[in-house]
């Protein structure tokens, strides 16, 4: 009895630790999965209020071979191409504009090119590029005119939302080109990044981007 006594004990000793370092497990586990679903509660609020920061891109400008300014937009794009020109930031503004797929024509770009000539940069400082339709489009045939003027430097501008964008496909094209690019986000009236939840278009624009991005993204690879 004495043996079989002592054996027990021993056996509950061991159990009484296995129990309690199951409860400590658990315990441990609960706080794990609590910090777990608030650093995912954060990351989740993050996320959607820096939706929008994240699509601007705002470098500061550099002086450049050339003004590339990408078509569409509200003026705001031409607005502040033609900025940077009469503070004298590059001596052309090229601009790049081939309509749409499904309309191709070079009537907006002629549209934006008297814009800018009624905003102060001569007719004689503006390069049209009127083939692209989209904005894979614009890093093409602008890389293609480029080269053909011996560019080496540019500035890309665009509307705030459609920067981040832009700034992926201009990356992964130009690659290995030798031409350096920088980016200035034109700010856009019916657009604020840091409250782009606050109106309709704001919404519209941040998931028609964030779309359009995972596309590209899916298409043409990360980098």
């Amino acid at each position: 009895m004495l043996a079989f006594d002592t054996v027990w004990i021993k056996i509950k000793s061991k159990l009484s630790i296995y129990s309690w370092v199951v409860i400590r497990y658990n315990e441990i586990m609960k706080k794990i999965k609590r910090m777990l679903l608030l650093l995912m509660a954060l990351l989740v609020v993050i996320g959607f209020f820096g939706a929008g920061p994240f699509l601007y891109i705002n470098e500061k400008p550099v002086h450049s071979d050339v003004i590339i300014v990408l078509g569409g937009g509200a003026g705001e794009r031409e607005g502040l191409a033609s900025a940077l020109y009469k503070e004298g930031y590059a001596p052309y503004v090229m601009v790049s504009n081939g309509g749409a797929r499904d309309h191709p024509t070079p009537e907006v770009a002629e549209l934006e090119m008297g814009w800018l000539k009624a905003d102060g940069v001569p007719g004689s400082a503006i390069i049209p590029e009127l083939k692209a339709q989209s904005t894979y489009g614009n890093a093409v045939y602008t890389e293609k005119m480029m080269k053909k003027h011996g560019f080496k430097s540019a500035i890309v501008v665009s509307s705030s939302y459609h920067m981040r964008r832009s700034h992926y496909i201009f990356q992964k094209l130009y690659k290995g080109s030798g031409i350096a690019l920088h980016y200035k986000g034109a700010k856009t009236p019916h657009y604020n990044p840091t409250w782009w939840w606050t109106t309709e278009a704001g919404w519209k624009n941040t998931i028609s981007e964030y779309i359009k991005l995972v596309g590209y993204i899916v298409l043409y690879g990360i980098f």
